[in-house]
Formats: structure tokens, C-alpha cells, sequence
């Protein structure tokens, strides 16, 4: 078996400093029609991760972009790992159809995307991603890595987070709701004084 010493990479810095910079998008995260949602992730060197939830909140699929590398993660089917093919300009996120994807994972392409992740802001899709990376990396390659424990919390941390979000939101439609009713109060109360004193 190859060994792979991740440090000796020289994307090593730069993988670490894309992690770093690796955050959550916040947009329309509003399900669509049957219930699915995209989850976006952005960093520096164009990396992101797109994860894609069904009704149920359950994570069908993630796909990690970096650096030309891929990493293709679906539930019931595991990994699998690509490079963009050339003819990617680089200057935009490729599409999966200028991806080429290997027969087997690569183990390169999983150390350095565990890497990634492990430098970047934890959340639950970091994590879940990074959870299936380190059991490709122990049981495919025989690198045994610190295992993500209490994947359950993250995801309930998200779910109490959604909840303030919306119920802040809700709140903010109320206000807005008494604020619009108060003006038009004012504007009705307005005019009968007009016309009271006009008499």
C-alpha cells in the first residue's frame, strides 16, 4: 500500500487556508415543490460544498469542489472522487458533467478534502461530510482518523438555530404587520380630524 503524508502536499497550504475560509451561504433555503432543499457552503480558490436535504431534513447528497478536485458524496452510495477535466476555465465552479470521476476513491483527493473540513467552521454539514471521509480514509485506506461523534447534536443545534430564524422572522413579519396597521390607523385618524375641523 502507497503511503500519502497529507503535509508533504503542496496544496497542503492552500487546502488548509480554502478550509479556513469555508462558509455558509445564507440564501433562499426555502424547500421546493417536493420538499428538497440546497444547503451552500462557500470559501477562497472557488471551494464549496453543495449539500441537498429531502423533506425529511435527511442529507441525500453533498458535493465538495476544491482546487480541481471532487469529492461526490450520496446517501446509499458512498464516495466518490474526480477531477475537473480540462476545458474547466477555472474561472467559475465547474459543472458534474466536467467532472471525471475515478473508478475508486482517491486517497489523495479524500485526505486533502478531510483536511479541508477539518479546518473548516464546524456545522452539521461540515461535519457529516467530514464523517464520511474519515470512515473512507479508515476503512478503505487503513488511516484510522478521529471519528466525528455526536453528529446527532449538530444537526440538533441547526434544527434550535432554523427555529429562531423563523420564529425571528415571524416576528419581524408581526411587527411589520402592526407597524403597516398603525399607519394606516394614523392616516384614517388623520383625515376624520381633517374633515372634522374643515367643518
Amino acid at each position: 500500500m502507497v503511503t500519502f503524508d497529507i503535509e508533504a502536499d503542496p496544496l497542503y497550504p492552500r487546502v488548509c487556508a480554502a478550509g479556513a475560509s469555508l462558509r455558509r451561504i445564507e440564501r433562499a433555503t426555502e424547500p421546493d415543490a417536493e420538499g428538497r432543499r440546497s444547503i451552500w457552503h462557500q470559501g477562497k480558490e472557488l471551494t464549496e460544498i453543495t449539500s441537498w436535504e429531502d423533506a425529511r431534513g435527511t442529507l441525500e447528497r453533498q458535493e465538495l469542489l476544491f482546487m480541481g478536485y471532487a469529492v461526490d458524496y450520496r446517501s446509499g452510495q458512498g464516495l466518490r472522487t474526480g477531477a475537473v477535466k480540462d476545458g474547466g476555465n477555472g474561472a467559475a465552479m465547474p459543472g458534474i458533467d466536467l467532472i471525471e470521476f475515478s473508478a475508486a476513491p482517491s486517497q489523495r483527493i479524500v485526505e486533502l478534502a478531510a483536511r479541508l473540513l477539518r479546518e473548516a467552521k464546524r456545522d452539521y454539514y461540515t461535519q457529516h461530510l467530514l464523517q464520511h471521509l474519515n470512515d473512507a480514509l479508515t476503512t478503505r485506506f487503513n488511516r484510522p482518523q478521529t471519528q466525528v461523534y455526536e453528529l446527532r447534536r449538530w444537526r440538533q443545534r441547526l434544527n434550535r438555530a432554523s427555529q429562531r430564524i423563523f420564529s425571528t422572522k415571524r416576528r419581524h413579519n408581526q411587527i411589520a404587520v402592526y407597524v403597516g396597521a398603525g399607519v394606516i390607523a394614523g392616516a384614517i385618524l388623520t383625515a376624520a380630524i381633517l374633515a372634522f375641523t374643515r367643518r
